[in-house]
């Protein structure tokens, strides 16, 4: 990684010196480099420090842009990290990233002149990533296109256009496929990320996911999910999920953009009057949310605070009523969330609360899966803290959970539970 001092005002490095100066600034490298950069750190103003046509692994004592005096300086300047560069020019076919270990590591190569070596010299560069367009000779050193980020946020702003108002189906499919082409795939689709992989898989980090997400327009592809189109469908979520893999910030980006988690937690729940393609939408927003949780369970993902604030009533219905497309990750956080529901209601419960925290889906648990049984059977213990609670309903306990002891195959851990509720607390 190049550290250079960049002009604000003008994005060029200052003048070079007389080869006195730089004899002497070589001493004085020599000396004291730690002094030296405390100075240009503290000092207000100075040349870029860069690395034009040495060896790759000649020392600080190369440098041939040493400071002038930082007096006769006018604009301000500011600290400018660059990427690392191994370009051996003259480059045939342009210059590319690649983000692997092979040859000197991650960074900037010709792409006719990938295996360079150590003692290479190396073109001048002063390349600062994300470079959309690519980077591009200015006749002094390699630098990113100019205006680019403008350009290709353009470039988006068209293709979301077209997404929105075709006119015609084939337009719409052209365009959401050149959308997805500036994304990186998802790593189970690549092998490796190396400079022999594909294109796609060489895109990660390169920010064009933020650039598509900062276009209004990109709204549309949240109604791409919902449409009539099965192949726009599984494109836009493509898509969304390419984003996210570009950078995992994103997701909290797309997630804003659709209205915020309360929004889409609002739009999930089954007593929530709206519409069809809301809940779409919405699904496949916590699915997202879900699956990118790298936690080793729900309640430490940041979503399920304010799942747990819905009703429990409907949480209990996604349970038992698992909507299509609902993906196991969200299956597990809804369960957990229903159970966390039912601990936090205060006071003696009601037949109310008694009903949305299992005890309405006692005559039927046997029908249920072992995970919709022992989310149940969890609720109601949560909900009945004292004895005298879990009396108030004994007919109903004893006629629902005493049948499932009958069951040879039952799990374990459900039958712990299911025991826990008769003959700890109420006795059979």
């Amino acid at each position: 990684m190049e550290f250079g001092l960049v002009d604000a005002s003008e994005g060029e490095a200052s003048p070079k010196v007389g080869k006195a100066n730089v004899g002497s600034l070589r001493l004085s490298l020599k000396a004291g480099l730690v002094t030296l950069l405390g100075t240009v750190l503290t000092v207000a103003g100075f040349s870029c420090i860069s690395r034009t046509s040495v060896p790759a692994d000649s020392s600080m004592t190369s440098l041939t842009s040493p400071m002038p005096d930082h007096s006769s300086m006018g604009g301000a300047r500011r600290l400018t990290n660059y990427d690392p560069c191994h370009i051996k020019g003259p480059c045939y076919k342009g210059v590319v990233w690649f983000p692997g270990a092979e040859f000197m590591g991650p960074g900037w190569y010709c792409s006719n002149a990938l295996d360079v070596r150590k003692d290479a010299y190396f073109d001048k560069c002063h390349i600062v990533s994300p470079c959309y367009f690519g980077a591009v000779w200015t006749g002094k050193r390699w630098e990113c296109g100019v205006e680019d980020q403008k350009n290709v946020t353009k470039k988006y702003q068209d293709l979301m256009h077209i997404l929105i108002h075709g006119p015609q189906r084939g337009d719409k499919i052209w365009a959401i496929k050149e959308l997805d082409q500036e994304l990186p795939l998802m790593p189970t689709s690549c092998p490796h990320r190396g400079w022999q992989a594909p294109k796609k898989c060489r895109m990660i980090g390169m920010d064009h996911g933020r650039l598509i997400m900062s276009v209004p327009q990109s709204t549309v592809l949240f109604d791409l999910l919902v449409c009539e189109d099965p192949e726009m469908r599984g494109r836009a979520s493509k898509v969304l999920y390419n984003i996210v893999t570009d950078d995992k910030a994103n997701l909290n980006r797309i997630i804003d953009k659709m209205g915020g988690l309360g929004v889409l937690l609002s739009h999930f729940d089954p007593e929530t009057n709206t519409t069809s393609k809301n809940r779409g939408k919405a699904l496949f927003g916590l699915n997202m949310l879900a699956s990118e949780c790298k936690a080793q369970s729900p309640d430490m993902c940041n979503f399920f605070s304010q799942m747990t604030q819905m009703n429990s009533s409907g949480l209990a219905k996604l349970v038992w009523h698992k909507p299509e497309g609902c993906g196991w990750e969200l299956q597990v956080a809804l369960q957990e969330a229903w159970v966390s529901s039912c601990t936090t209601k205060q006071g003696v419960p009601s037949k109310k609360d008694f009903e949305a925290c299992g005890g309405g889906y006692l005559k039927n648990i046997h029908h249920g899966n072992t995970d919709q049984a022992y989310a149940t059977l969890e609720s109601l213990r949560s909900l009945l803290k004292q004895v005298s609670w879990k009396q108030q309903f004994h007919a109903e306990l004893h006629g629902g959970v005493k049948p499932l002891l009958d069951i040879e195959e039952l799990p374990d851990h459900v039958r712990a539970v299911a025991s826990s509720l008769l003959s700890q607390h109420i006795g059979v």
